[in-house]
């Protein structure tokens, strides 16, 4: 069988389990030939525990390792059918493995100061102009001179009094796409790119910056204005888009008329607005801060002092629109703006390189790094193949010197050929020494990192123990679906013979066949209670029923009729202590009248009629007669000595 490389590393993973275990914990249980520490079944029995000071911990602990040895020898027949080796569940173990690494990988200091450091800009919005040279990250050290020499040029005219937007234009002449440029208006923190945010909030009103470089190229911006920040809105609008400026300026005006005539905003909105997304839900939009929406629909609805006012007619590129303050609120004091932040910061490719840049530089100096070789070899061999993602590992059969070493692993050049094969994609071509200087330093910072990663289980106990608990939890939950559950609804043939074997646990209490009907008003009350008197021994049905009181006009209605048990519903419960001669009821307030057409002794229930509990039962009988199987399967031995010494 051919074995991914996730389940490769899984595999791994587990082995590390095991003989970390062996060597360094005291083995509490065995389970043929798979093993528990004491520590790990401490750890579980203290998370589940929840017993006082006043319960008996002797008695509690022996009855929690029963049910934990009966859990243990679930996972160890998953493991004995291979569900471990099953692409879901690797694939499910890698993502919370994932998940779990990511907060060893982080450096808390770092975070906290880039979290301090956003909401000390949050405080303000800046007036930004902006002119901007695309160019690729692995661009070479000529592009790159080339770019900043332009912005260079740029930034004088500027200085001079040409406009962005302007210069951006005829910057350069024979790549003019390659050139942007204007006024972005005013933005905050996490709006715009982060080298683009530093950049913007270090350069002084009036100032324009050096050129500054972001993954996307170099850049220049322009302060006009620093103003205190304006919160957040939630406003509710209406727009219609304008065939003609006067068709669509004439018809706002008309809504906006309505509007302050009284008729309901939300109601004009599902009506008239254009923006359908909207307008069912009456217009409204979700809450939105500067930078967020079109510049003339933010200002105008910023202007909107109280809640409830309605703006003048705003025309954007969308369209024209009328809008209608919801709320507003000002920037949250810190602990409540602080986890937000932190998401955010986590979600920025750019902020989240500090911080994995700090966690290298720890790990650097935790373990030691020394750098042996370098790339130069692949100049000559690594072409421009590489950009269309065909060159070939062959051509670096040859190198295998070491290039650096990170604590006691030695990377080759070997090992950084095969990241170069595996990584190649189609791209632009661009210059190959620099592209390959790049690449390299993506490199060594990933091996780096998954050094400290190789190592969470033996520096981490808790992201060890964590992390068996989602590996025993998954196939738990797998061998369990199979075993059981999923078994239990399929097996149709046992199910039927369970039920055949237990159907008197399966018991129809003492019912009531009952009719419900509504009416107009009491005078119909007493002729329908008249016409049930004599239902039974006419035989009426309810469709009967309603054709002799509907004659000429409905003023009799049937709400529901159905057998009921006590407890069903409670309107219905009263009816089980009438007399035999007293069988129906008018509920005063809700002009409803209950019948009684018949009482029912208790009886069997079908399958049907209980399939839902049966199954539950069969599910429970199943799942005892497996642990029995397991426990005549697989030899389980305690060692009482490691046992009495168990917190």
């Amino acid at each position: 069988m051919k074995l991914s490389i996730k389940f490769v590393i899984l595999w791994l993973t587990c082995a590390t389990f095991s003989t970390y275990a062996q060597q360094n914990e005291q083995i509490l249980i065995k389970i043929g030939n798979s093993t528990v520490s004491k520590e790990e079944f401490e750890r579980i029995y203290h998370k589940n525990n929840t017993g006082d000071e006043n319960t008996d911990q002797q008695k509690a602990l022996a009855e929690y390792l029963k049910m934990f040895i009966d859990f243990k020898l679930k996972v160890v027949e998953a493991e004995q059918l291979g569900y471990d080796t099953m692409v879901a569940f690797v694939n499910e173990l890698e993502g919370y493995r994932k998940a779990l690494t990511k907060p060893y990988l982080n450096d808390e200091s770092m975070l906290d100061t880039l979290v301090k450091e956003a909401y000390a800009r949050m405080q303000k919005e800046l007036k930004l102009s902006h002119l901007s040279i695309k160019l690729d990250p692995y661009a070479s050290p000529k592009d790159t001179l080339a770019a900043w020499n332009k912005l260079m040029e740029g930034r004088k005219r500027v200085l001079a009094g040409e406009k962005f937007d302007a210069i951006a234009q005829n910057l350069w002449v024979d790549n003019k796409d390659n050139v942007t440029g204007g006024e972005i208006g005013y933005s905050t923190v996490f709006r715009l790119i982060y080298p683009f945010e530093n950049a913007s909030y270090k350069t002084k009103v009036g100032d324009v910056s050096l050129p500054f470089r972001s993954d996307f190229g170099y850049h220049i911006l322009k302060v006009h204005d620093i103003r205190m920040a304006q919160g957040q809105v939630k406003v509710a609008h209406i727009m219609v888009v304008d065939s003609s400026e006067i068709q669509g300026k004439a018809k706002i005006f008309e809504i906006l008329k309505q509007a302050r005539n009284g008729f309901p905003f939300d109601s004009l909105a599902k009506m008239y607005s254009d923006d359908k997304g909207t307008s069912q839900f009456g217009g409204e939009l979700p809450w939105f801060g500067t930078g967020r929406m079109i510049f003339e629909f933010e200002t105008a609805a910023f202007s909107l002092k109280n809640a409830g006012d309605i703006s003048e007619p705003v025309r954007t590129i969308a369209g024209w629109h009328i809008i209608k303050l919801v709320d507003k609120q000002p920037i949250p004091v810190f602990e409540q703006a602080k986890e937000d932040i932190k998401k955010q910061i986590q979600q920025d490719n750019s902020r989240s390189d500090i911080t994995r840049l700090a966690v290298i530089r720890k790990v650097i100096k935790k373990y030691g790094y020394k750098e042996t070789g370098n790339i130069s070899k692949f100049y000559s061999i690594v072409d421009t193949s590489l950009f269309s993602a065909n060159w070939k590992l062959e051509k670096a059969a040859a190198l295998n010197a070491p290039l650096f070493t990170i604590g006691s692993t030695t990377y080759t050049e070997q090992d950084f050929a095969k990241y170069i094969a595996v990584g190649q994609q189609p791209r632009n071509p661009l210059t190959i020494e620099p592209f390959l200087d790049k690449l390299f330093k993506e490199f060594k910072e990933k091996m780096i990192l998954k050094y400290e990663e190789d190592r969470l289980e033996q520096n981490y106990p808790e992201y060890k123990y964590l992390l068996k608990e989602y590996h025993d939890g998954i196939l738990l939950f797998t061998v369990s679906d199979e075993m059981v559950w999923t078994k239990a609804m399929k097996d149709t043939t046992g199910l039927e013979k369970f039920y055949e074997t237990n159907k008197n646990n399966y018991m129809w209490d003492k019912r009531l066949d009952v009719s419900v009907y509504s009416f107009n008003n009491p005078q119909t009350a007493v002729k329908l209670q008249k016409l049930l008197a004599s239902k039974s021994s006419k035989k009426l049905t309810d469709v009967d029923i309603l054709a002799k009181m509907n004659k000429k006009t409905n003023i009799v209605w049937l709400v529901e009729n159905g057998l009921f048990s006590k407890g069903d519903k409670t309107d219905i419960d009263p009816l089980f202590d009438l007399s035999a001669t007293q069988n129906s009821k008018t509920i005063e307030g809700k002009n409803l009248l209950q019948f009684v057409n018949k009482k029912v002794d208790p009886m069997l229930k079908t399958l049907s009629e209980a399939k839902g509990l049966i199954t539950a039962d069969y599910q429970t009988y199943l799942e005892k007669e497996w642990i029995k199987e397991l426990h005549g399967k697989y030899k389980v031995e305690i060692d009482e000595a490691v046992l009495k010494t168990v917190k």
